[in-house]
C-alpha cells in the first residue's frame, strides 16, 4: 500500500484496487500510510529520528510483524527509531525479531518508566540492551495477569459445561 497526494488530498493507493481517500481509511493503516510518505519523500532517512508514540494503536496485531520488521529495516540504514508502548504483543514481535541474526547490528535500549506506589519522589527510569534489564513493567505485567484469569475461566467453563454472555445461557458438552 502507499500513500499518494492529488490535488492536495492524500489516498491510499494498494495494488490492483482503486484508491480510498485518507479520511475513509482505518487509523492504523492512515499511520502505516504515513511512514511510508514520509519514508518516500526523504523526511525519514539516515541521520533523522523517527519518534513514534504507541504503533500498535488502531492496528490489527496480525500487521504487527511486519511494521516491527519495516522498524528495524529503518534502524538498518541509520534511522534512530523511538518508540513508545505498552503493548506486550508489539515488544515480544520486536524482541522476537532483534533476536533473529539479521538485525544483529541493530543497536538497541529499552527504558521503562514507572511511579512505584507509595514513593513520592516521581518516576522511576531503568533501561537496558532487552527487557529483562528494564525490569517489571507494570502495563505488561497487568496484561499477564489478566490472560492467566482468562485461563483460569476458560478451564472452569469447560469443567462446568456452561457459560454466560450477556442474558444468553448457553450449554456445551465436555468431554471426558
Amino acid at each position: 500500500s502507499d500513500l499518494v497526494k492529488r490535488d492536495g488530498r492524500f489516498f491510499l493507493q494498494r495494488p490492483g484496487q482503486q484508491p480510498i481517500e485518507m479520511s475513509l481509511v482505518a487509523e492504523g493503516f492512515k499511520r502505516l500510510g504515513t511512514l511510508s510518505y514520509l519514508i518516500r519523500n526523504g523526511s525519514v532517512k539516515k541521520g533523522s529520528v523517527l519518534f513514534w508514540d504507541e504503533p500498535e494503536m488502531n492496528l490489527n496485531a496480525s500487521h504487527l510483524p511486519v511494521l516491527v520488521k519495516t522498524l528495524t529495516g529503518l534502524a538498518k540504514t541509520g534511522v534512530q527509531v523511538i518508540l513508545s508502548s505498552h503493548s506486550l504483543f508489539l515488544l515480544r514481535e520486536l524482541m522476537i525479531q532483534l533476536s533473529e541474526p539479521r538485525n544483529a547490528m541493530v543497536q538497541r535500549k529499552f527504558f521503562g518508566m514507572s511511579v512505584p506506589r507509595g514513593d513520592r519522589s516521581g518516576v522511576k527510569v531503568t533501561w537496558g540492551e532487552s527487557l529483562e534489564d528494564v525490569g517489571p513493567i507494570e502495563s505488561l505485567e497487568a496484561e499477564i495477569e489478566q490472560a492467566l484469569r482468562q485461563h483460569e475461566s476458560l478451564v472452569l467453563m469447560k469443567v462446568y459445561g456452561r457459560f454466560q454472555i450477556g442474558r444468553a445461557s448457553c450449554r456445551e458438552r465436555v468431554s471426558s
